[in-house]
């Protein structure tokens, strides 16, 4: 009996056509693109309804079919519907009403860009907008909204522009914003914003903040970022100094606050100063001459700021220097009216010496005069006046001896200036250029400075030698100049020497180099003079 047997045929799997594949993920996505159509599309109705749409200014299109293909009135997208990728909204003045965070807003999973400035947005800062990851630019200023800031916001990791100026928020700058590496520029101006500032915001990567008009106190911390070109923050309650400076920042408004102390020599680091304003502060000291290393417009009144105004600020824009306790004469600079500062200039409450030139008795526009001339009273000179020129040592002395400042400037308070570490008078020879004021002899001394007032209290230069010769105020053997003494300026007086030694050897003329004995000497080695 023969035994049956069974094939069994192996066959492979059933598989999909690859078209039909592609159909399926093209239904998937259409269906997927019609549900966030219609998501987003819902979501933006939502908004007219809640933020009053049929009082805005322009509703053009509004609930008209699909938002992108008609068209509606701010909203910008990239493609031809709305396919959950709409870039921009954009209804900035356009009398929008109500409550931000009672929309729907975060339907809109590409919105990459929010601008609904100027309006009438009232409540406070949604919460939803902190989880938006794709948005780039939220700017809410001048509206009515309130509460604080979320620390949340550090979540919005690809945020460039935080802009809510002109609005009621309180409490402190979130730490979250330092971290963020896109952030570019914070606008928080005209709040109610207290406590610091936070140090590592202008340490790290923003270009601008604003944070003027609102509470914040303590000091203002270091302009070192990088790429931090612009800070404001007048109108606060900042105290301290200001700090250190970074090599990009050319804009800096700290004006109407509590500061003191003097101005860092670190201005030199900003290679572009537009804007430098200090004003309605309490900074002394002299004015830094390394802020006249670029056009800016200087703002530096309303503070006590002493001494005389350095002569290489002559390339500035504007230069407000009113009602400070500077005094001296003009630089030459002044001696005619600037053209580059035509109406951008006032010398106002301060203590210039006489003669002042002519314009100074004119009003230019309200600006550009300067109160009446004083007569000069030197520190180191007894006079019959009360006090002296210079006014921190006018006050340190009658500190200590207060008749000086309410009888005379006697010889016991020209003692008293160094007894008490006020000043010194120390004086240089009178045919040589130094940089203590007057001169040895005390008869040329008040030859000279009866012409030129400064020379008795900055320095001795070369004007001042000049004067002593032409109007025989005493004689000066040889050329007047200083190329025979060293001493710690580059170069010397004489232009013709310092030429001709400067030649062979550089370093004797190069800037913050001294004249030192070596220079000296080689004014008799290469026979550019003959020094004894």
């Amino acid at each position: 009996m023969a035994s049956s047997r069974v094939r069994i045929t192996h066959r492979p799997p059933l598989r999909a056509p690859l078209s039909a594949l592609l159909l399926l993920l093209l239904v998937a996505t259409a269906t997927h693109v019609q549900s966030e159509t219609a998501k987003a599309t819902a979501a933006l109705k939502h908004f007219y309804e809640v933020m009053g749409g049929d009082e805005w200014t322009n509703s053009r299109n509004w609930n008209v079919g699909d938002p992108c293909e008609q068209g509606w009135y701010g909203v910008r997208c990239n493609y031809a519907t709305i396919d959950g990728r709409t870039l921009k909204l954009e209804l900035q003045s356009n009398n929008i009403r109500g409550k931000l965070e009672d929309t729907d807003l975060r339907d809109l999973q590409w919105l990459r860009d929010i601008y609904l400035n100027d309006n009438n947005i009232t409540g406070t800062y949604p919460m939803y907008l902190c989880n938006m990851i794709t948005l780039q630019g939220l700017v809410l200023a001048n509206n009515q909204m309130h509460g604080t800031i979320p620390s949340e916001v550090r979540f919005n990791y690809n945020l460039v522009a935080f802009d809510l100026n002109d609005n009621d928020f309180e409490g402190t700058i979130p730490s979250g914003f330092a971290p963020m590496r896109q952030i570019d520029l914070i606008l928080l101006r005209n709040n109610r914003l207290n406590g610091t500032v936070p140090a590592d915001l202008l340490t790290g990567h923003l270009r601008q903040i604003d944070i003027s008009g609102n509470e914040f106190t303590g000091e203002v911390p270091p302009m070192t970022g990088n790429r931090l070109e612009l800070f404001y923050a007048a109108h606060n309650q900042l105290s301290g100094t200001i700090g250190d400076f970074g090599p990009r920042i050319n804009r800096i408004d700290v004006s109407h606050n509590q500061l003191h102390g003097y101005l860092k020599e670190s201005i030199a680091r900003t290679q572009r100063l537009i804007r430098f304003n200090v004003e309605y502060n309490e900074l002394s000291g002299t004015i830094p001459p390394e802020l006249g290393h670029q056009r800016a417009l200087l703002y530096l009144g309303h503070n006590y700021f002493s001494g005389s105004i350095p002569q290489n600020l002559s390339v500035v824009s504007r230069l407000y220097t009113e009602y400070n306790k500077l005094y001296g004469d003009l630089p030459p600079f002044l001696q005619s009216y600037p053209m580059n500062m035509i109406g951008a200039l006032d010398l106002r409450g301060n203590a210039y010496w006489c003669p002042l030139p002519h314009w100074c008795s004119k009003p230019l526009g309200g600006n550009g005069m300067c109160d009446p001339c004083v007569t000069p009273k030197f520190c180191c000179h007894p006079h019959e006046g009360q006090g002296c020129s210079d006014i921190e040592i006018s006050e340190c002395v009658c500190g200590k001896v207060p008749s000086c400042c309410n009888d005379r400037w006697g010889p016991e308070c020209v003692s008293a200036m160094e007894k008490f570490q006020c000043g010194i008078c120390v004086h240089g020879p009178c045919c040589y250029v130094h940089e203590t004021p007057y001169c040895e002899n005390a008869r040329v001394s008040e030859c000279v400075c009866s012409y030129m007032p400064s020379c008795c209290t900055d320095s001795w230069r070369q004007e001042c030698i000049d004067i002593l010769v032409k109007n025989k105020c005493g004689e000066c053997d040889g050329p007047a100049s200083n190329c025979c003494q060293p001493h710690h300026d580059a170069a010397c007086t004489d232009t013709r020497i310092a030429n001709c030694v400067c030649d062979r050897e550089p370093h004797c003329c190069q800037q913050g180099g001294h004249w030192n004995d070596t220079c000296v000497s080689l004014v008799n080695d290469f026979q550019c003079g003959a020094c004894a």
